[in-house]
């Protein structure tokens, strides 16, 4: 079972090193629109603020890339109950 699950972990990375493929320029673009903009604070505490903008511009990103993923899975959940239900009804490979 842990093999699975180690496999499971490679899949994902290989669909993130995809997607950065993809998307490509974006960490670069997102990263310097987060510095661009001044940073407050002393040592450990300037580090904290820059790296908490740089997440609230990768939510962003993430957001206006992809749109509202949550919805999405609901809305793909309820196309494979009824799928799930379809192939129960009539149990034939088109289904």
């Amino acid at each position: 079972m842990k093999f699975g699950y180690h496999l499971h972990l490679l899949e994902n990375i290989e669909q993130f090193l995809h997607l950065g493929m993809t998307y490509d320029g974006w960490i670069i673009e997102v990263v310097c629109t987060s510095s661009e903009q001044p940073a407050t604070g002393l040592g450990l505490q300037r580090l904290a603020n820059k790296l908490q903008r740089l997440k609230h511009y990768l939510c962003n990103w993430n957001y206006s890339t992809f749109g509202n993923v949550f919805d999405a899975i609901k809305e793909a959940v309820k196309e494979v109950v009824v799928a799930q239900q379809q192939f129960e009804l009539y149990p034939i490979e088109s289904n």
